[in-house]
């Protein structure tokens, strides 16, 4: 057998026994199912490890759909430090988390976390983030070793959808009425801070290239 080949092996035995040590440590998940009381839900966090900042970006439309369903809540998104500023400004979300909030995730109480890890690939990074959060019910698609980690698993879609229908089903679950107009239903957007308009613009001036 090939050195590369028993690296492998290796490291795929190092991972399983990190998987199994984190599961024993962490809050057994609780089955669970159908659509939750809306009236009840003040806190949601949402959950998206990713190092594509595209990527990222597909989240925004199932945020608003989480707005929409629990206008009263307050919407928290946890990502990847690399990208911690990617959403600051959205208006759907309150605030926005890094790993460095770990020492306060759980006592920020929870009453739904949402693991936005796309519907092909299980996530461990997303699924340990949602499960440490410690929230009421922990939603994600079931696939890979989700059930290790999540309360509410959602099945993946069977039919090719995009990703950003496929993200807002998992809000759905939750609220099986929630809906956006169709205009807004997959539209990914990107909020600018204070001045970061007036910057680009400068820049693409000085690049000699048209606004518009």
């Amino acid at each position: 057998m090939a050195f590369k080949d028993i690296g492998k092996r290796l490291e795929a035995g190092g991972k399983a026994l990190l998987r199994g040590g984190l599961v024993k440590l962490l809050p057994k998940p609780r089955a669970q199912g159908g659509p939750v009381d809306r009236a009840s839900v003040s806190r949601v966090l949402a959950v998206r490890q990713d190092a594509r900042l595209g990527n990222l970006l597909l989240l925004t439309p199932a945020l608003r759909l989480l707005k929409a369903a629990f206008p009263h809540a307050r919407v928290d998104v946890l990502i990847s430090q690399r990208y911690g500023d990617a959403l600051a400004h959205n208006p759907c979300v309150d605030a926005v988390l890094t790993a460095r909030a770990l020492p306060l995730l759980r006592s920020r109480r929870y009453d739904l976390a949402f693991d936005f890890s796309p519907q092909h690939a299980f996530s461990l990074s997303s699924a340990i983030w949602t499960a440490l959060s410690g929230a009421g019910r922990r939603i994600g698609f079931d696939r890979g070793d989700a059930a290790k980690f999540l309360d509410d698993l959602v099945p993946v879609p069977a039919a090719r959808a995009h990703e950003t229908a496929n993200l807002a089903a998992l809000v759905r679950h939750a609220a099986p009425g929630a809906s956006l107009l169709a205009d807004a239903a997959l539209r990914t957007e990107w909020h600018f801070g204070p001045g970061e308009r007036e910057e680009g613009a400068k820049s693409w001036a000085a690049w000699g290239l048209d606004r518009e």
